[in-house]
């Protein structure tokens, strides 16, 4: 008595309805991994395959990113353009004088730099007609740069000129050394490979950064060359004063650094000295020779973004930075 059933009307319009109405995509929730704050830390799984992000990691994760999203996947950070924390340095070339009846004499007459986006405080001389233009200042005495250019890069900030100079004669072993004007900053074992010892040269609140690649046996032996990234800052390497394997991508945000960490072989994100990700088979910062970014961004509410790999699976992970200022003062 008290059972009801469907007329034979209706049953037939609810299975209509059914086999008109599409299968929702299931929407990926956000998980956080470990003791993370899931107010300070989530990450998504994605459907990428290892040949979408070789192929254009940026890409693929914004496309990725938009697909979720339609799906009803919520983000944190703003799709706009990202917050910039640190200032490249220019690279600088050595200049050179030649008789015109006599090319293999030619002789150093300084450094030069590019004439487009020139560092605040540089100044510049006559140009040719490339854009290359005599740096006036900051300067290196001639007999320096002399000194340093066979085996040596040049770098600037606008303020200071920066070089980094291997001391061997074949560039994949031995140590390398940077300094700041004639003043030697530090030295390490570094791994030339395809492009240069250094990954980036920046300046990060109002200081120099050098992310560079070391060598982890001190000496390059054949095949069997082990490598990892370093940072220089503030007179120390983040591999050091953290005890990590690795470190690259220095940042800023609210006056307090952050970067990418190694340890036991896993990667995640510092902020503030405090751990703010989980760990990663592979967070992108850089590839070699490639002209493409990677897709590690900080949006103007502190939120980071990057694309991280563990296992097989490749993950779209967010931080909120402002959790771990207020964590660590």
């Amino acid at each position: 008595m008290g059972t009801k059933l469907f007329s034979p009307l209706s049953l037939a319009s609810l299975l209509l309805l059914a086999s008109c109405s599409p299968a929702a995509e299931p929407m990926p929730e956000p998980a956080v991994s470990g003791s993370l704050d899931p107010a300070a830390y989530q990450e998504v799984e994605t459907s990428l395959n290892e040949e979408d992000v070789e192929d254009s990691p940026s890409k693929a994760a914004k496309e990725e990113r938009q697909r979720l999203e339609k799906a009803g996947t919520e983000f944190w950070r703003s799709p706009g353009e990202p917050l910039l924390t640190t200032q490249s340095m220019q690279r600088l070339k050595v200049a050179f004088e030649c008789p015109e009846s006599d090319k293999a004499n030619c002789h150093t007459t300084g450094l030069k730099i590019y004439s487009k986006n020139l560092p605040a405080g540089a100044e510049i001389g006559e140009c040719d007609g490339n854009g290359w233009c005599a740096l006036l200042k900051p300067s290196l005495p001639l007999d320096f740069i002399k000194k340093m250019k066979d085996l040596g890069e040049f770098r600037t900030d606008g303020k200071e000129v920066y070089t980094i100079r291997g001391e061997s004669d074949w560039p994949n072993e031995g140590e390398y050394s940077i300094f700041r004007g004639e003043e030697k900053l530090f030295s390490s074992p570094m791994f030339y490979g395809a492009e240069h010892p250094l990954q980036e040269a920046t300046v990060v609140l109002e200081k120099p950064s050098f992310t560079f690649v070391r060598l982890k046996g001190g000496k390059a032996e054949g095949k069997n060359m082990f490598t990892t990234t370093d940072v220089f800052y503030e007179g120390k390497t983040l591999n050091e004063a953290y005890g990590l394997e690795g470190s690259s991508h220095l940042f800023a945000y609210q006056g307090k650094i952050g970067f990418v960490a190694e340890k036991d072989g896993k990667k995640f994100l510092m902020f503030n000295g405090q751990k703010a990700s989980a760990d990663f088979d592979q967070i992108r910062t850089h590839g070699c020779c490639a002209v493409f970014p990677y897709p590690i961004l900080l949006d103007e509410k502190g939120i980071f973004s990057f694309l991280a790999k563990r296992g097989e699976n490749y993950y779209l992970a967010e931080a909120n930075l402002n959790h771990y200022l207020i964590q660590n003062p």
